[in-house]
């Protein structure tokens, strides 16, 4: 179920422009979002939509390492 654009299927899905795409992380200040990104569906639930985030939007479960 996952990776396919189906009805029922498991998806998390990115609209992006690769020329716009920029990483603004840096060794001193690691926790910055990078820009260029349109348009994020995890799930099936909008979370980014014209590279603002959803507020309340929670498609997900965030993984955290141990």
């Amino acid at each position: 179920k996952k990776g396919r654009l189906e009805p029922g299927m498991d998806a998390d899905n990115v609209l992006f422009n690769a020329d716009t795409v920029t990483d603004k992380a840096t060794y001193t200040d690691p926790a910055q979002f990078s820009d260029g990104f349109a348009h994020v569906l995890v799930n099936g639930v909008v979370t980014l939509t014209d590279g603002e985030f959803v507020e309340g939007a929670a498609g997900g479960v965030a993984i955290r390492a141990h």
